[in-house]
């Protein structure tokens, strides 16, 4: 039984109330954090008005972009599949020489 007690604190009543009244005086020590109102933020500037100039040149130039991405995409559809028709053909060729041998 003294292994036990030796082994293990328990804790009594006494003990108990010493806790409490140290964390009490832990808290009573720590300063209180005070919370800060927040910074006051600039409002934020607005946007210059579009003059219809600007409005439409930025239309042919977004125009002018979606001609560009749709020849590009052409293209490179246009080199995939070249490959695809080549890998294949030389596939063809291959299995043309295996079975004329």
């Amino acid at each position: 039984m003294s292994e036990i007690k030796d082994l293990f604190h328990i804790p009594n009543e006494e003990d108990k109330e010493e806790d409490i009244n140290k964390n009490i005086s832990k808290e009573s020590e720590e300063p209180l954090n005070i919370i800060e109102p927040p910074k006051e933020t600039k409002p934020k500037k607005k946007r210059k008005e579009l003059t219809q100039e600007r409005r439409e040149q930025l239309k042919i130039q977004l125009k002018k972009g979606r001609i560009t991405a749709l020849k590009n995409r052409q293209a490179k559809a246009q080199i995939k599949y070249n490959n695809k028709n080549y890998v294949n053909n030389n596939l063809k060729n291959e299995i043309k020489k295996l079975q004329e041998q």
